[in-house]
């Protein structure tokens, strides 16, 4: 979990549920929404790509049972360590789900983030969901 980012009360239970239905080896969401705290903007990312599998999901999502974790532990390294376990997982024949996109928000606000991207590019990108923040959208 990242202290950045908004987790609904049904987050894990949620992503429970996806875990044993799923049969995947790990679960998360690539499929989201993301706020931009600084132009009040929530957009959804990749709106398609819910309920499947896949090969990524976003790293503040990750899901999984503690023997993936310990078989696959996370490198020793200061950026893309959730991509590159994923990889491992995925060369391994392991399966990712990626869940819905509700009780889950990324923000973005002023400070600086290790991921590094613009905010006009990720609006590019996106679906504008709404301008303003309502929790009652996005956490249920």
């Amino acid at each position: 979990m990242d202290d950045d980012d908004m987790y609904g009360q049904h987050y894990l239970s949620d992503q429970l549920a996806a875990l044993r239905y799923s049969g995947a080896e790990l679960v998360g969401k690539q499929a989201h929404y993301l706020y931009l705290r600084n132009r009040n903007i929530v957009m959804c990312r990749f709106p398609e790509r819910e309920h499947r599998y896949t090969d990524l999901v976003m790293g503040p999502t990750l899901m999984a049972r503690r023997d993936l974790f310990l078989d696959h532990p996370f490198a020793e390294r200061t950026l893309g360590e959730d991509t590159d376990l994923q990889r491992r997982i995925v060369a391994d024949g392991g399966r990712i789900y990626s869940a819905d996109r509700f009780n889950f928000v990324q923000v973005r606000g002023s400070h600086s983030h290790t991921w590094t991207v613009g905010d006009d590019l990720l609006l590019a990108n996106s679906d504008v969901h709404s301008f303003g923040f309502g929790a009652e959208h996005y956490f249920f």
